[in-house]
């Protein structure tokens, strides 16, 4: 995959005596300069910066700051405000995850004209949730138009088990490393004492609990399983209802998440918001009015950190030099960065 203007996420693979030896992960993202650029901004600035510096789940990231920042300033907000950011959300979710099974896994019945219209009708309804005043009657037509698409485009039951068999039988009886602890936003009482005493970034940019790192999203349902066929098989699962119920539930409001600030400190607050790729959570702290520190923790940050998820789950396995790559590069995919990569293997 090439690398994007969001940054590179680079994994240098070392092989030795028929098994992957060894493996660290380097992630360089211009964001990682985010805090200090909004620090001393007000906050109507920093969100908007925010909102502009995301190439993927730039809807997301603005829904989980306009929540950290509503609760740093102790701001009652109102429900319809929030089920209106949820189904924002959901709208980018079924763009992304779409485009995951649809461009990267090619799922059957991929096209680029199904992708074209997957875009159109996404961007089509963003942009009218978007509206101060909405029209309601647009709305509905949009929401159909997006239901409509996956109705064409999904494929039938067995063709779907006999894509996912295809994707995942190269790695049936590769034995993977064990499982990660999963992220769970409703209890997350040391990770918000970590975030509270990340005072030069470091734990942002390499998060690690003392009891080790989490994974996020949907490779998570797939999280109890060592077998590798098995794992990427869970993951092709999990995506399509993540897709079909965030479609299906496109006409229902939206249900606000609701979870309790981590702090009884005054002017902090922080928003979470459930991505294509897992959790995302925002963290901000006031001074005055103005921000004092903004932090961001994304899926990425958690599933390819050098002790996480992925770096876990290849360090040690047994598989043929030759298939390495292809290995690799399957999960990546199945713990899906929001940044290119690219993969080094040497000969230990």
């Amino acid at each position: 995959m090439k690398p994007t203007a969001a940054g590179l996420l680079t994994l240098e693979v070392g092989y030795r005596d028929g098994q992957i030896a060894a493996i660290a992960s380097h992630l360089q993202r211009p964001t990682a300069q985010l805090p200090r650029m909004l620090a001393g901004q007000e906050p109507a600035q920093a969100l908007a910066l925010v909102s502009v510096l995301f190439s993927l789940c730039g809807r997301a990231h603005a829904v989980a700051g306009a929540r950290a920042l509503d609760r740093a300033r102790a701001v009652a907000v109102d429900p319809a405000v929030e089920a209106v950011r949820e189904q924002q959300v959901r709208v980018e979710r079924i763009r992304e995850t779409g485009l995951r099974l649809l461009r990267d896994w090619q799922y059957p019945r991929a096209s680029q004209d199904r992708i074209h219209r997957l875009m159109r009708n996404t961007q089509r309804l963003s942009g009218l949730l978007e509206q101060p005043v909405q029209d309601s009657a647009a709305v509905a037509q949009a929401v159909a138009a997006l239901q409509a698409w996956w109705q064409q485009s999904k494929a039938s039951a067995s063709s779907e088990q006999w894509w996912i068999h295809g994707r995942s039988r190269d790695w049936q009886g590769v034995v993977l490393g064990g499982p990660t602890a999963v992220l769970d936003p409703g209890s997350s009482a040391a990770l918000y004492r970590a975030l509270a005493g990340d005072r030069d970034g470091g734990f942002c940019a390499a998060p690690r609990l003392s009891d080790g790192c989490r994974i996020t999203g949907p490779v998570a349902a797939a999280n109890a399983v060592c077998d590798g066929g098995q794992l990427v098989a869970g993951t092709l699962q999990a995506l399509l209802m993540q897709l079909d119920n965030d479609i299906d539930s496109l006409a229902q409001p939206a249900e606000p998440i609701s979870l309790a600030s981590e702090s009884r400190e005054p002017e902090v607050g922080t928003g979470w918001a459930w991505t294509a790729r897992g959790w995302l959570l925002h963290r901000v702290a006031l001074e005055a009015g103005t921000i004092k520190q903004w932090q961001i923790l994304a899926p990425t940050d958690w599933n390819f950190h050098t002790e996480g998820a992925l770096c876990q789950r290849l360090r040690g396995t047994v598989v043929e030099r030759e298939r390495v790559e292809d290995l690799v590069s399957d999960l990546v995919l199945a713990h899906a960065p929001c940044v290119g990569y690219k993969t080094r293997i040497s000969d230990a």
